[in-house]
C-alpha cells in the first residue's frame, strides 16, 4: 500500500531570527530637535535673560518687604498710633456687633405678631442704621487719622538708606529676642519657684 502523504519536499520556513527589519536602527527613537548652534545659543540667552529678570524681580520683592517692615516699625513707635489704632478697632467692633443684632433682630421680628413686631422692625432698623454708621465711620477715622501717619512713616522709610533700614531692622528683632529670652527666664524661674 502505497503511502498517501504527499512526498514532494517543501520549502522550509525562514526562521525570524533571519528576518531583515522593516525600518533600520534607531528610526523610531525621537532624539529632540536637531537646531543649529546659532538656534541653541539663542535659547541659552533667552534662558539667562529670563534667569536676570526673575533675579530682579526678587530683589525688588525684598526691596519693597524690606521698605514695609520699616515702616510698620516706624509706625509702632508713634506714640499716637496704638490708640487711634484702638479707637479703629472698636468703631469696626460695634459696627459689626450692632450688624449681627440688626439681622438677629430681623428674624426674630418674622415671628412675632402685632405691636412687638413694630417694635422689632424699629430695632433692627435702628442697629443697622448704627453698624452702618459706624464702619463708614472707621472708615473715615482710619483716612483721616491713621493714613498720614502711615504714610508719613512710608515717606520716612524710603528716605533711609538701605543699611539704615537693616540696622533698625536688626535692632528690633534683637529686641524682641531679648525680650522673648527674659519671658522666659521668668516664667521658668516662675515654675522652679513653685517647686
Amino acid at each position: 500500500m502505497p503511502d498517501s502523504r504527499n512526498t514532494t519536499p517543501s520549502p522550509q520556513k525562514k526562521s525570524a531570527a533571519r528576518a531583515k527589519p522593516a525600518r533600520s536602527a534607531g528610526d523610531s527613537v525621537y532624539t529632540g530637535s536637531r537646531l543649529s548652534d546659532k538656534k541653541n545659543a539663542t535659547r541659552k540667552e533667552i534662558t539667562a535673560e529670563r534667569l536676570r529678570s526673575k533675579a530682579a524681580r526678587q530683589q525688588s520683592r525684598n526691596d519693597e518687604q524690606r521698605l514695609m517692615r520699616v515702616a510698620d516699625i516706624l509706625l509702632h513707635k508713634e506714640e499716637t498710633y496704638a490708640p487711634r489704632r484702638r479707637v479703629w478697632i472698636v468703631l469696626l467692633s460695634i459696627g459689626l456687633v450692632t450688624m449681627v443684632v440688626s439681622l438677629a433682630g430681623g428674624q426674630f421680628a418674622a415671628g412675632v405678631e402685632g405691636a412687638q413686631r413694630e417694635m422689632w422692625g424699629t430695632v433692627t432698623t435702628a442697629a443697622l442704621i448704627a453698624a452702618y454708621v459706624c464702619v463708614i465711620g472707621a472708615l473715615v477715622y482710619d483716612i483721616v487719622k491713621i493714613r498720614p501717619m502711615r504714610n508719613a512713616c512710608q515717606a520716612r522709610a524710603r528716605s533711609m538708606t538701605v543699611k539704615a533700614q537693616e540696622k533698625l531692622i536688626y535692632d528690633v528683632e534683637e529686641a524682641e529676642a531679648a525680650e522673648r529670652r527674659a519671658k522666659r527666664e521668668a516664667k521658668e524661674a516662675a515654675k522652679a519657684g513653685k517647686r
